[in-house]
């Protein structure tokens, strides 16, 4: 029986990483993989519908389609058995109930990969919704720099520490992320203020 699945990391976490190895796996069995991101993360550079998809760690020719919302229309005339969605946490809460339509009516299995929480330590739309309704949610671990299980992100903008930025937010330029413990990260806040 297919399930829609949601495992959640930081950033640098290895999300995506995993999400290219799992494509690779199920091309690999004979399956037909497609890969899905928002339209509004385009660091790599997509415009609009097909583009590259990469990780910090794995390069190759993937692609993935860049969409702005997932509709039965979306996906129409694309021929797949699985769906793997990168970058979930951007996508509104009737896509997720559209990604759980493809589950339930097609019986294709959906796997999720994001981000749980923001900068500003607050659940992304996407994600509550996912939450929400997922079969299976796993987390994939990352160590804090203390050595503490990462579960925050501290965002920087020309080196100092961003408290009241934006939730959904795909910047250019001169602004970094850091994976941390929430210790970590309530002491980053505490001392920006």
């Amino acid at each position: 029986m297919a399930k829609l699945s949601f495992y959640y990391s930081v950033m640098g976490g290895g999300k995506t990483t995993s999400l290219l190895q799992t494509e690779y796996t199920y091309r690999k069995n004979g399956f037909i993989p497609l890969i899905i991101k928002p339209k509004l993360d385009d660091r790599e550079g997509a415009q609009n519908g097909w583009g590259p998809i990469q990780s910090r760690i794995l390069t190759g020719k993937h692609q993935a389609l860049y969409v702005d919302s997932i509709t039965p229309e979306t996906l129409n005339g694309i021929n797949f058995n699985i769906l793997l969605v990168d970058e979930v946490q951007f996508f509104k809460p009737q896509d997720i109930e559209a990604l759980s339509k493809i589950v339930d009516e097609k019986n294709i299995p959906v796997l999720c990969y994001g981000l749980k929480t923001d900068a500003n330590g607050n659940l992304f739309e996407g994600t509550t919704k996912l939450l929400a309704i997922a079969d299976e949610i796993t987390e994939i671990v990352h160590p804090c720099k203390c050595g503490e299980k990462a579960t925050h992100h501290i965002r920087r903008i020309d080196g100092q520490v961003d408290t009241g930025g934006q939730s959904i937010s795909v910047e250019k330029g001169n602004v970094t992320y850091e994976s941390v413990c929430r210790k970590c990260w309530k002491l980053a806040q505490e001392m920006s203020r």
